[in-house]
């Protein structure tokens, strides 16, 4: 509609500019030729004679193809070629009755200039003036061909813009699709993901911003798939980690309920296994609750100066008796003296984690080391052990809560799962990150990240 209206508009004023010109420039070419033969008419007229005024004036109306009128001064019409108003003295509209715009007619007198002027139907008079003597020389010339030429001219016209406006309508109409297809695309795809459906994808098809919402889109329903099935993992682990204690307490509890003699030791040591899967289901759900907390934001770090090197001592020396009892050895290096802004209890209990993870992963006969040192603008507390290392393909998962590379020998263990994904959780929320590098039968190693404080960055 906006093209076709600015056509409109357009085209009017072409055709009325167009117009103007070939009748003006007509009427000019008339007014030139009407000057450059009207000698002999002036000789004419000046003698007085009627029959040679006459004679000139059916001349001249041939030359410039049209009727033309000799006036004295007064008005009074001296010759008319067409011979229908000699002798008659009235308004230049009783010249030419078919003129409707007589007012227009006289000012082009006055101004000795001419104009196009309009008459009925089809058909223009062009008219021109001479002066003569003290009279006029007044052709009126009809426009049919100079009409008919530009009706030919504006048929051409509007020809080709009929061609355009279909060109454009087409363009409009491709262009108009590339935008609502993609819209159409991705409110189908909303529509879907709103019921649940995150393996929904949009097509991205082309290079400009649609595209661009579409990529995100299908980049936020990745996201939310990945966080789905996460979480749908997550329930099943979880519940199957609380069912297993659950499970182990229901058969103890029968069969001290159902046993046939009274036994006091078997009793106690029932009982004492019992208490052991409360602790390891009690572990499990605080372990939960702590996760559920990093995750919402709810645990708040209590932030305050804390050396590394003091922290790292302390958390070697009170697993030394868990790395002795296992025959393993366990070392501290400390490269640089650290001091970082962080929650203490929080990175103790992340290291504790990891040392004692590396002894129990570990055999007999092997090593663990603690090394704290520093990068750049990070301080930097890494764990390595000799161990049984973990398979690359597995590497991506250890975080994950509840993902257990042997799951039957981290039970024996006596972990829940959740302690290294609580410990990356504890450590981003210090601005840090902590990874791992593993090769399997040759051991890992953990490797802590904080940032320094500013202007405790290494040289």
């Amino acid at each position: 509609m906006i093209t076709v209206l600015a056509f409109a508009c357009l085209g009017a004023a072409l055709i009325r500019q167009v117009g103007v010109y070939v009748f003006t420039r007509a009427a000019e070419e008339k007014q030139e030729l009407l000057s450059f033969i009207s000698d002999d008419l002036n000789e004419a007229y000046a003698g007085g004679d009627s029959r040679t005024l006459w004679l000139e004036s059916v001349r001249l109306a041939g030359a410039v193809g049209g009727r033309v009128v000799v006036t004295d001064a007064g008005g009074f019409v001296l010759s008319d070629s067409q011979s229908l108003i000699n002798g008659y003295s009235c308004p230049l509209e009783r010249f030419f009755p078919e003129a409707e715009e007589a007012d227009a007619a006289h000012a082009l007198i006055k101004a000795q200039k001419a104009l196009p002027l309009a008459v009925e139907g089809e058909r223009y008079l062009i008219l021109c003036m001479q002066r003569v003597g003290d009279g006029a020389i007044i052709a009126a010339c009809p426009a049919s061909p100079v009409y008919e030429g530009l009706v030919g001219s504006l048929g051409t016209l509007l020809a080709l813009a009929g061609a355009i406006l279909l060109v454009c309508a087409l363009l409009g109409l491709l262009i108009t699709r590339s935008f609502t297809r993609p819209v159409k695309t991705l409110r189908s795809a909303i529509s879907r993901l709103s019921v649940g459906d995150f393996s929904v994808r949009a097509e991205e098809v082309g290079n400009n911003e649609l595209t661009e919402l579409i990529h995100a889109f299908n980049d936020m329903t990745t996201k939310m798939e990945l966080l789905d099935r996460s979480r749908n993992q997550f329930v099943s682990n979880a519940s199957h980690e609380l069912k297993t204690p659950l499970a182990g307490m229901k058969i103890l509890i029968e069969a001290l309920l159902y046993q046939q003699v009274y036994d006091e030791k078997t009793s106690k040591e029932f009982m004492g296994d019992v208490i052991s899967e409360i602790d390891r289901l009690n572990q499990i759900v605080q372990d939960l609750l702590t996760l559920v907390g990093m995750d919402t934001g709810e645990t708040k770090l209590n932030l305050a100066p804390v050396d590394l090197t003091t922290l790292a001592g302390d958390n070697v020396k009170r697993l030394q008796p868990l790395a002795h009892g296992r025959g393993v050895e366990l070392d501290l290096e400390i490269v640089d003296d650290i001091t970082v802004n962080a929650d203490k209890l929080k990175l103790e209990q992340v290291l504790y984690n990891l040392i004692d993870n590396a002894i129990k992963y570990t055999p007999r006969g092997g090593g663990v080391q603690v090394k704290v040192h520093k990068r750049g603008a990070y301080a930097l507390m890494s764990v390595t052990d000799n161990g049984i290392g973990i398979p690359k393909s597995e590497q991506e998962h250890i975080f994950d809560r509840f993902y257990r590379v042997d799951k039957a020998r981290s039970r024996a263990t006596g972990g829940t799962g959740l302690g290294l994904s609580i410990a990356r959780q504890m450590i981003l929320a210090h601005g840090g990150n902590i990874t791992v590098t593993s090769e399997e039968d040759k051991g890992s190693t953990f490797t802590v990240s904080l940032p320094l404080p500013r202007g405790g960055s290494a040289a």
